[in-house]
């Protein structure tokens, strides 16, 4: 399966370098890319602070934020749907770091999601109501990686 993780709201630390000091989320990102790679699937990462694609694996490249793919089976959007325009896919999922997503300007987005991951059933409690478009039965728990 061909997998498109946005990391582009990623700015914080430099998510694309190897061997940086990286916060949490980038942390969890970067193992659920591994996971998936390993598993068979082609992960194609698109980072904020990468200038030139390179692969890093047998099923893992990496893009920067003006050359990258924009179709595949599923598009995971990491901290927010920012950057959500332009893609298409079947599924569209959402892996937030917070209970306040921007899902669009009207939060409209949340409806088309095919599932959110959460880091636990209170993370799950706390994003459905802030964000009402976003369904309980839409949230997975992953737990933290």
């Amino acid at each position: 399966m061909k997998v498109i993780l946005d990391a582009q709201s990623l700015t914080l630390y430099g998510f694309a370098r190897p061997n940086t000091t990286i916060g949490g989320t980038e942390t969890y990102v970067r193992k659920v890319i591994t996971e998936l790679a390993g598993r068979g699937h082609q992960v194609h990462v698109v980072a904020p602070d990468l200038e030139f694609d390179e692969q890093r694996g047998d099923n893992e490249w990496w893009w920067g934020p003006d050359n990258h793919p924009t179709k595949a089976d599923i598009v995971v959007m990491v901290h927010n749907l920012q950057h959500v325009v332009g893609y298409r896919a079947d599924h569209f999922v959402l892996m937030p770091n917070g209970i306040d997503p921007w899902i669009g300007d009207d939060g409209s987005w949340g409806e088309r999601l095919s599932a959110v991951a959460c880091f636990s059933q209170s993370h799950v409690d706390l994003l459905t109501k802030d964000r009402p478009s976003i369904s309980a039965e839409k949230c997975v728990v992953t737990g933290l990686g």
